[in-house]
């Protein structure tokens, strides 16, 4: 269990966070591409300007987590909508835009 983890800035680039509980973490401006948040506990953690291209939240909590001005790859966006409560989470406006897009085309499809 790591709560309230000040990893601001750090590579952990291919990391793998599966399951785990990261309750209001800093992981501001960090180098999180191709990690994987398999079923992680996000809330209200900080993802600020991180680098996200290739991560997977795949049945992660994101309630209350923190987006803004964090890079997406497509893969990224389309993982985050299998995730608990994407929709409590904070994105841009443009990234909770194209979010709602995405999810659109899924429930007409």
């Amino acid at each position: 269990r790591i709560r309230e983890a000040r990893l601001e800035e750090a590579n952990l680039q291919n990391a793998h966070f599966h399951d785990a509980i990261l309750h209001s973490s800093n992981l501001k401006k960090t180098n999180l591409k191709n990690a994987q948040f398999y079923r992680a506990e996000l809330q209200s953690a900080h993802f600020e300007r991180a680098d996200l291209r290739g991560a997977t939240f795949k049945q992660a909590n994101l309630n209350d987590t923190y987006f803004f001005g964090a890079i997406f790859s497509n893969d990224t966006l389309k993982s985050i909508l299998k995730a608990r409560n994407w929709e409590k989470a904070h994105f841009d406006y443009g990234v909770h835009k194209e979010l709602i897009e995405i999810y659109e085309k899924r429930k007409s499809a």
